[in-house]
């Protein structure tokens, strides 16, 4: 994804008062603004389906929180980084923590989805994987609907690749979720109607 960095430093919340810019989406990143295009629908529909089934799990189990796609989250401070997962799980332990009432989520969260666009280079998503990890996440899964796989980062330094017949799951984190990778990722059909 094309991404456009802008001119001055600015804080976490003068990014949060910032108004919206049709079009695009923004992130800070060391304390510059970084204006990224708004995903394609499939990047769109897969955040939602991915939200929802880990939403769904979480909610069943008790286990934290879950924040859908570009909830903003502050990684870094002096300079301030935010940056928008497009599907972000906290655990239990670390949302009864303290947490800000308003504005963005403060520090990684433990799993953290990021969803491949198609002029995105993988280098770039293993660069963001590795951010996430070095800022908390335990857990970074990249995902790529084209190829229909995941590639699970951990906070080890391991990766595991997860392609369109294996089970995805993550006992540690997210206990008892297991999901056939290529039924996560099926992007809808519809029949044409007469």
């Amino acid at each position: 994804m094309d991404m456009a960095v802008m001119g001055h430093m600015v804080t976490a919340d003068e990014l949060l008062r910032m108004p919206d810019e049709n079009g695009f989406t923004h992130e800070l990143v060391y304390g510059r603004v970084v204006k990224m295009p708004l995903p394609g629908w499939v990047h769109g529909w897969l955040a939602g389906r991915l939200y929802a089934v880990i939403y769904q799990h979480v909610q069943e189990n008790d286990l934290g929180l879950v924040f859908s796609q570009d909830t903003g989250v502050t990684v870094t401070s002096n300079p301030d980084t935010v940056r928008g997962p497009d599907v972000g799980y906290v655990s239990r332990e670390r949302a009864a923590g303290p947490r800000p009432s308003t504005g963005y989520w403060l520090g990684a969260p433990d799993l953290v989805v990021e969803i491949r666009s198609p002029n995105d280079r993988y280098a770039k998503l293993r660069a963001k994987a590795e951010e996430w990890l070095a800022h908390g996440a335990r857990t970074v899964w990249v995902i790529e609907p084209e190829r229909v796989a995941i590639t699970a980062h951990y906070a080890d330094g391991t990766k595991r690749l997860f392609t369109a017949n294996n089970v995805i799951c993550d006992e540690k984190l997210l206990p008892g979720f297991r999901y056939l990778v290529r039924d996560l990722l099926a992007l809808p059909e519809f029949e044409q109607r007469a």
